[in-house]
C-alpha cells in the first residue's frame, strides 16, 4: 500500500515519467495517423488521453478513456487503452495540415498527469483524382464540373459531395461499379471510365447552390478527393408582358 503511495513521488523525483511515447511521427494529408505510448505497470486502471498544445498546463484533451471505457471516439480521433500490453494508441483519421503541433499522451492520476510530448507533422497529400479549383455559373442555368483521375481507379466508385470540411460534407450523387451514370434530383454524374474522366452536372442553378465541393473516389479506408469552389452568378431578368400591372413594360415588337 505505501509503496503505491510512493510511486508518483519517485518518478518525480527521478525526472522519469510511467508514459513514454515517439517523440515524433509524420502523416500524409487525408491519410491517417497512429501514434503508440506506452505505459510501466500499475496504471492500468486509470484514464489515458491525448492532448494538444506546447504547454503542459494548458494544452487541450481532444480525447480521453476512463476505466470503463478503454476505447473512445470522438470526431476525427479515436484512443485504445490496450491494458494487457500497456500501450495507448491514438488514431486521427483524414489528417489535415493545420493538425500538425505539439501533442502530449498522458495518463490521469490525483495531482499533476503523468504525459510524453509528441510532435506531429503533416505532408501535404498526393491525390488520384483533381478537379477545376474553381467554376462559374449563371442563375436558372446549368453547370458541368469535369473531374480526372489516374489509371487504377476505373471501377471505384466516384462522388461529388458539398461542404467546407472534407470530414463531413454532404454526398449529393455517387457512382457504383455497377452504375457509372446517376441522377439525383438536380445534380447528376457520368464516370467515363475509358478517360478517366467522370463529369457532375447541375441544372436550375440556384444562388444557394454557391459554395465549397469535392469530387472524390470511394475506396476502403480513407477515399481520395480534390476540392472545387462553386461560384453562381445571379441571372439576367427576363421582361414578360403580363408584368404591366407590376410597373414594368414589355419592348415593342
Amino acid at each position: 500500500m505505501y509503496l503505491l503511495m510512493l510511486l508518483p513521488l519517485l518518478f518525480q523525483l527521478s525526472g522519469s515519467s510511467p508514459v513514454t511515447g515517439p517523440k515524433a511521427v509524420r502523416g500524409q494529408e487525408r491519410g491517417s495517423l497512429a501514434v503508440q505510448c506506452r505505459y510501466t505497470p500499475g496504471w492500468e486502471s486509470h484514464g489515458k488521453w491525448w492532448c494538444r498544445g506546447a504547454d503542459w498546463d494548458s494544452c487541450k484533451i481532444l480525447v480521453q478513456t476512463t476505466a470503463s471505457e478503454p476505447e473512445v471516439k470522438r470526431d476525427r480521433v479515436s484512443i485504445r487503452d490496450d491494458r494487457e500490453n500497456r500501450t495507448i494508441t491514438v488514431t486521427t483519421e483524414q489528417l489535415r495540415l493545420d493538425d500538425a503541433g505539439i501533442y502530449w499522451c498522458g495518463i490521469a492520476r490525483v495531482g499533476t498527469d503523468h504525459g510524453a510530448q509528441v510532435r506531429v507533422t503533416v505532408d501535404p497529400g498526393s491525390s488520384p483524382v483533381t478537379g477545376p479549383k474553381a467554376v462559374r455559373g449563371q442563375e436558372r442555368g446549368s453547370l458541368a464540373v469535369q473531374c480526372r483521375y489516374t489509371p487504377g481507379w476505373e471501377s471505384h466508385g466516384k462522388w461529388w459531395c458539398r461542404g467546407a470540411d472534407w470530414g463531413s460534407c454532404k454526398i449529393l450523387v455517387q457512382t457504383t461499379a455497377s452504375e457509372p451514370e446517376v441522377k439525383r434530383d438536380r445534380v447528376s454524374i457520368r464516370d467515363n471510365r475509358e478517360n478517366r474522366t467522370f463529369t457532375v452536372t447541375t441544372e436550375e442553378l440556384r444562388l444557394d447552390d454557391a459554395g465549397i465541393y469535392w469530387c472524390g473516389i470511394a475506396r476502403v479506408g480513407t477515399d481520395h478527393g480534390d476540392q472545387v469552389t462553386v461560384t453562381v452568378d445571379p441571372g439576367k431578368s427576363m421582361c414578360v408582358c403580363g408584368c404591366v400591372s407590376q410597373g414594368l413594360l414589355c419592348p415593342a415588337p
